[in-house]
């Protein structure tokens, strides 16, 4: 278990449990919550939530953050994504976007065909669905918008 020492709330030393305490014999769930407190002692959490999409996790020396729930000691924080990473996210989800766009017009191929079974208005619908799919990358934030309804 990694765990950080704590004091004033700053990170004095962390570590493996086993490293930073070697003549303790602690069970292998690791030192208990008490043995915790007790030794101003916290478990490392390397994990934290992303506020938005514009971010990423990096790793980093492990902190010591106070929050309203008393606080926690991170081995990562959050940062902002760079201009080129925003990019290149962007190109990324254009291109899945694509790439799912692409599939719903290759799945209803078939509905054009002369030897469909459907009816003409069917097929009409069908057509005004495949256009609307063709359309789909004009609009604006095209990437963040929900697909056109596949008719029934």
């Amino acid at each position: 278990m990694q765990i950080a020492i704590v004091k004033n709330n700053i990170v004095e030393k962390s570590g493996e449990h086993r490293k930073l305490f070697p003549n303790i014999s602690f069970p292998k769930t690791g030192p208990s919550e008490d043995w915790l407190k007790n030794n101003s002692a916290w478990k490392i959490t390397s994990h934290i939530d992303l506020p938005n999409t514009n971010c990423k996790i990096v790793e980093t020396t492990p902190y010591f953050r106070d929050d309203p729930a008393g606080g926690h000691v991170y081995s990562v924080k959050v940062v902002e994504l760079s201009d080129e990473e925003k990019n290149e996210k962007n190109t990324q989800s254009m291109t899945f976007k694509r790439q799912i766009r692409n599939t719903f017009l290759d799945q209803s191929d078939w509905t054009q065909m002369p030897d469909s079974p459907l009816s003409d208005s069917k097929k009409t619908e069908w057509a005004t669905y495949r256009q609307k799919l063709r359309d789909f990358t004009s609009l604006n934030d095209w990437v963040n918008t929900e697909f056109p309804d596949k008719p029934s």
